[in-house]
């Protein structure tokens, strides 16, 4: 095992590229992701100013005082503020919202799903499209978004004692979608996510992306935006798939990957050789000898397809490129695009009979994802 470890450390792996849905709309050829200046690809600094840097931001608590407590890694699902992290990186947010107060809708497979408001009082925010950092550092106007609600889906617990303390005995599976307040002339970059058919499989390699020094950072929004600018890539051996889960991941399909992910990586994506996301980062696990690589757990999307057009109704079911969203239109004419249903309906309201709403399938072009629609489904 420590010879094969060695080996992935230092050996020329198939590099993956990264690029956004924007990115490969407009044609770009994109950079593979390598280790540079006697870096490993077990673990190395990710330049990459037009890639992932605008599709995966870094997570933080906001205090009263208006220092920032790093928190983890999140990633754009949509254009429109939608974004996926693991749900462990948020169960802070349980401490003030408790979970007798969230919005509990039925899912299949005896998953439901619960939805919370984040607290206003415990600002949790996102550092948005943060690029190199060079001279003094300053977080860009409309930079740090606020979280403003996060959902997550639950499985039957087995705590006994759950009932006595007036809480629901639920287990979450380590995957949460939340929604982040942009500036309504802002459009978020995200990255091709892969549904189905084919997920990963013992043997592929896979790059998992996130901002390990965030989970020891405290500090201010300068700071903040320093740390933002140390995005990490690390590749890895996918070496077993778990549709159950297992250890402190029980109930939650995951593969485990041949990998050494730090903390702060948790809810980063993880990425095939297509450059399609296929899992979430978990955790990580050290190895027992401190010359090996550990295990790094994902959160395993593919077994989550049918979750998924609840959990985050914006994905596509079989185009990783193409998202959907409600529009409204008069005939063939689309004439505006929103982020929600009801949105939608207030906005044709308004314009009169003539116009209706339907969801649509929107592709990104040169310009972005709102200049181009396809037919509606």
């Amino acid at each position: 095992m420590a010879a094969s470890n060695e080996r992935m450390r230092l050996m020329p792996l198939k590099p993956i590229t990264v690029r956004t849905c924007e990115a490969i709309a407009r044609g770009e050829a994109g950079l593979p992701a390598l280790p540079e200046n006697g870096q490993t690809s077990a673990l190395f600094d990710y330049e990459d100013p037009m890639g992932a840097r605008w599709a995966v931001f870094p997570v933080f608590r906001q205090g009263e005082d208006g220092r920032l407590t790093g928190l983890g890694t999140a990633f754009a699902l949509d254009p429109w503020g939608a974004l996926m992290s693991a749900h462990h990186v948020f169960a802070e947010m349980e401490r003030w919202v408790p979970l007798a107060a969230a919005a509990v809708e039925a899912g299949p497979a005896g998953a439901p799903r619960y939805t919370m408001e984040a607290p206003a009082d415990r600002g949790f925010r996102v550092l948005l499209g943060v690029g190199l950092v060079f001279g003094r550092p300053r977080v860009p106007e409309g930079g740090l978004a606020p979280i403003t609600r996060y959902a997550w889906l639950g499985l039957p617990g087995d705590d006994p004692l759950a009932a006595l303390r007036g809480e629901p005995d639920v287990r979450p599976l380590d995957l949460v979608m939340m929604e982040a307040r942009i500036h309504a002339e802002r459009r978020l970059e995200c990255l091709p996510l892969r549904r189905s058919p084919v997920g990963p499989r013992p043997g592929e390699t896979v790059l998992a992306i996130g901002f390990p020094e965030i989970s020891a950072f405290e500090g201010d929004r300068a700071e903040a935006v320093v740390v933002g600018a140390r995005m990490k890539a690390a590749y890895g051996e996918v070496v077993a798939l778990y549709l159950e889960g297992r250890g402190g991941v029980r109930g939650t399909p995951i593969f485990e990957v041949q990998a050494d992910w730090p903390g702060g990586m948790s809810g980063g994506p993880v990425l095939n050789l297509r450059g399609e996301v296929v899992g979430v980062v978990s955790r990580s696990i050290a190895a027992a000898n401190g010359g090996e690589l550990g295990t790094g757990v994902a959160t395993w999307i593919e077994p989550l397809h049918q979750h998924l057009s609840a959990y985050a109704p914006t994905l596509h079911p079989d185009d990783p490129l193409a998202r959907l969203a409600p529009c409204i239109h008069s005939g063939d004419d689309i004439a505006g695009l929103f982020r929600d249903e009801a949105s939608a309906r207030a906005e044709a309201e308004r314009l009169g009979a003539d116009y209706a709403v339907s969801q649509c399938i929107v592709r990104a072009d040169a310009v972005g994802f709102p200049q181009l629609f396809a037919a509606r489904p």
